[in-house]
């Protein structure tokens, strides 16, 4: 339906009516707030979403879990890219091809030892294509050379968010990490020859060097709708050697785990009104993500260009954004140039222009920021490392509990129950939109 349509218009009259008769008005963005009072004489107070306090960034051991748990969803025929090699080696190396323990339990190897009393346990040892657990042993996280950066999105798989662009992006850096792993060979002869070492691990599908020019990318893509199935066929007739996209539907508690253990967030939201922003980011922030997000009007009220995200236009520059942000591969706490200058940017690292972190900051205890919530991105290069942190330290703290308490909360107490607001609701809410702005 268009503007013209005669439901369509009765609605906004109807809107515009009882709008102006509101004690009080909420709304989403700074943009929506200045259009209210522009057009309808409305005064708005902006009230930010947040994520509830259960996004966080999700541990090593859970993460490994629920990869094991989603392995019926990753491991599915019909796709010829490194995550079908990653099984298919896995259960030839294993001689489990077709055998116990290839759906749905991970990539399993049983062992036996003797327990104190000389009694036997059989240990089973588990690999997902993230971490490892060795037989009788801790997960742990694989290093970055032997692991692929998983980027998520989420879509309704609709119109209004154009798939096309994050698939021809997933295109062009297949293409540019092929080209780049052809060179990278050359590097790694003359860096091998000079070390006398080199770092292996067979069940990868992948050498494992600890020097590598662009990370495999994994592109986990969430939600339902209408233009699913075409696209799924779509991308199963691609061949590509470095990037692998699988479609998830996942249990509402599994939603914020997988967050907390990608690398990297991607919205295609498109705002057909402009004056709104994407939940989806406010939960990848919420679990510790760095976000590319498209652009549109509103956007850089929640998306800090080059310091919580990346803001593209089109698919050639979300891919030159992938190659940006994954082309500097190091390792550990070599990504933030040691502990010290990691400490120093983790305090430092408050000091940003977007509105969202100006407005409805919450104090977190510096402890607590940056402690080990950084591991899926630090290793993957500096600026996402970065990034990262500075998620952590401007965006993770603000949940929904305190947003509401600090803004929402004096509007109500402004009220009072009266037909109009008291002067100190007034002033409330002068003093929020100041502070907004």
């Amino acid at each position: 339906m268009g503007k013209n349509n005669p439901l369509v218009r009765l609605a906004y009259v109807y809107e515009r009516f009882w709008g102006r008769q509101a004690d009080a008005s909420f709304c989403v963005t700074k943009a929506m707030q200045d259009d209210l009072h522009n057009t309808w004489g409305v005064i708005a107070t902006v009230l930010y979403d947040r994520p509830p306090s259960f996004f966080r960034r999700t541990s090593v051991e859970v993460a490994h879990d629920l990869f094991r748990r989603l392995q019926p969803s990753l491991d599915v025929p019909g796709y010829s890219d490194f995550l079908t090699e990653f099984y298919a080696q896995v259960r030839r190396e294993k001689g489990e091809d077709g055998g116990e323990g290839v759906k749905g339990k991970g990539c399993n190897e049983k062992s036996e030892i003797k327990d104190a009393e000389g009694k036997s346990q059989i240990i089973v040892s588990e690999e997902t294509i993230i971490t490892t657990r060795k037989a009788n042993s801790v997960v742990t996280l694989k290093t970055a050379s032997c692991r692929p950066a998983i980027v998520v999105s989420s879509t309704s798989w609709t119109p209004d968010e154009d798939f096309e662009i994050l698939l021809e992006a997933a295109a062009m850096y297949d293409k540019k990490a092929s080209a780049a792993a052809n060179v990278a060979p050359e590097v790694r002869k003359t860096d091998e020859s000079s070390s006398g070492t080199r770092n292996k691990n067979k069940t990868n599908g992948d050498n494992c060097d600890t020097k590598q020019a662009l990370p495999n990318l994994l592109l986990l893509i969430t939600g339902k709708g209408p233009l699913k199935e075409s696209y799924i066929s779509k991308i199963q007739s691609m061949k590509w050697t470095h990037v692998s996209i699988r479609t998830l539907w996942l249990e509402a508690s599994d939603y914020p785990l997988l967050l907390g253990c990608c690398t990297l967030g991607v919205s295609l939201h498109a705002s057909s009104s402009g004056l709104d922003l994407p939940m989806k980011i406010v939960d990848m922030y919420g679990a510790g993500l760095p976000v590319c997000a498209l652009s549109y009007d509103c956007i850089n009220e929640l998306v800090d260009d080059g310091r919580t995200g990346l803001i593209f236009s089109s698919s050639t520059q979300l891919c030159q954004q992938l190659q940006r942000l994954f082309s500097n591969n190091c390792g550990g706490d070599e990504a933030f140039g040691g502990a010290e200058s990691k400490n120093h940017r983790i305090h430092n690292s408050s000091n940003s222009n977007n509105s969202i972190s100006n407005s409805n900051t919450s104090s977190s205890s510096p402890g607590m920021i940056g402690g080990g919530g950084c591991r899926y991105s630090a290793d993957f290069g500096l600026e996402i490392a970065q990034m990262a942190i500075e998620v952590e330290a401007t965006q993770q703290p603000l949940k929904w509990d305190a947003n509401w308490k600090k803004i929402a909360s004096p509007v109500f107490y402004g009220v009072g129950g009266s037909k109009k607001l008291s002067e100190k609701g007034k002033n409330d809410r002068v003093v929020n939109n100041k502070q907004n702005k």
